[in-house]
């Protein structure tokens, strides 16, 4: 009893220090910080970018080895997210929309793929002057998200791992 009683606290205790450790880790790879402490270029581009709207947050992440500084801004009732380089060139921009809005093709293959479009979420990402789209629902009783060409096909799933 007090062998199991011992090896459960060690096994708690190496828990608690794996989840510190991802948490460390994870505000290490993406820092939220303030608009005026982006590099002028990024500052001003996004300032561009977001006219008009109202700034949700700053992030700076790495993406690919390289330094990304994504904006997220209210504009209007959507959200919308801008990604820039290092120089102020525009990565990618995200926004959420409804999916009665998404082209047909994207709708009946994201019904197809999740079985119906009851509770999905999606979103549209222009990246590379490339559409995608993501969707965000419940397969087989996990979370999971998977992004579509304009066309329909599926180009990537991930699945929550909580």
């Amino acid at each position: 009893m007090r062998n199991t009683l011992i090896g459960t606290r060690v096994g708690v205790f190496c828990l608690a220090v794996m989840v510190a450790t991802c948490v460390a880790v994870t505000r290490a790879e993406a820092e939220q910080v303030a608009m005026k402490d982006l590099p002028s270029a990024v500052r001003a581009a996004a300032e561009k970018a977001i006219e008009g709207g109202s700034l949700k947050r700053v992030v700076v992440e790495k993406e690919d080895g390289k330094m990304a500084y994504s904006v997220e801004a209210m504009m209007g009732e959507n959200t919308k997210e801008f990604t820039f380089a290092d120089d102020g060139t525009l990565l990618a921009e995200e926004e959420d929309v409804t999916f009665a809005k998404l082209p047909k093709a994207v709708r009946a293959a994201a019904e197809k793929y999740f079985g119906g479009s009851r509770d999905l979420r999606a979103s549209k990402e222009i990246a590379k002057n490339v559409t995608s789209y993501e969707i965000e629902g419940h397969k087989g009783g996990k979370k999971v998200s998977a992004t579509f060409s304009a066309a329909g096909a599926l180009l990537e799933r991930e699945e929550d791992k909580d």
